[in-house]
């Protein structure tokens, strides 16, 4: 598993930062599309903060249906605000 510490990635078009061998798993920058792209499955455990990634499981877990017809969702967020 790659662990970056103290320093950016900056990726420019075709640039590549690749994980395992025979490129296993790699993210690249597409410039075409102004996106970054990871070729593999990500995931992760349930956030403690903010600007952590959340599983769908978590977040799936934290919508409750308001009870309305048109199935609109109430999210609860333990914190104290909404």
């Amino acid at each position: 598993m790659a662990k970056f510490s103290q320093k950016d990635i900056y990726f420019k078009d075709n640039d590549m930062a690749v994980f395992g061998t025979d490129h296993d798993s790699a993210m690249f920058w597409d410039g075409t599309d102004d996106e970054l792209c990871i070729t593999t499955t990500v995931s992760g455990v349930d956030p403690i903060a903010d600007y952590h990634l959340a599983t769908k499981y978590y977040v799936d877990s934290q919508v409750t249906t308001s009870g309305d017809s048109a199935g609109y969702f109430d999210a609860y967020d333990g914190s104290g605000g909404t």
